[in-house]
């Protein structure tokens, strides 16, 4: 998948898709996190935001460190990492 970006979002797709499936937050905020990197490869960066807040919002819930680096990216994005509220209904494809 290395450069291939279009396929990359499809897989992390499938894979946020298993993660809710199976009720693994954990797995979802790292599929989105992902997603919004594979996102911003392919140069949709309301996408990547999207799917930053998302896994941000998941990673703040569960009080995981990883919520460092996708803050990160959402402040080198130039905008709040603050949280959406709305990851429970989430739909991003």
């Amino acid at each position: 998948l290395l450069g291939d970006h279009g396929r990359a979002v499809a897989c992390y797709q499938d894979a946020l898709g298993l993660s809710r499936q199976l009720g693994d937050r954990y797995g979802q905020a790292d599929a989105l996190a992902f997603l919004g990197d594979a996102y911003r490869g392919c140069g949709d960066l309301t996408a990547a935001r999207q799917a930053w807040r998302y896994a941000l919002d998941i990673l703040a819930e569960l009080r995981h460190p990883d919520a460092t680096a996708v803050r990160a990216k959402l402040s080198a994005a130039g905008i709040s990492a603050g949280g959406t509220g709305a990851v429970a209904t989430a739909n991003v494809a």
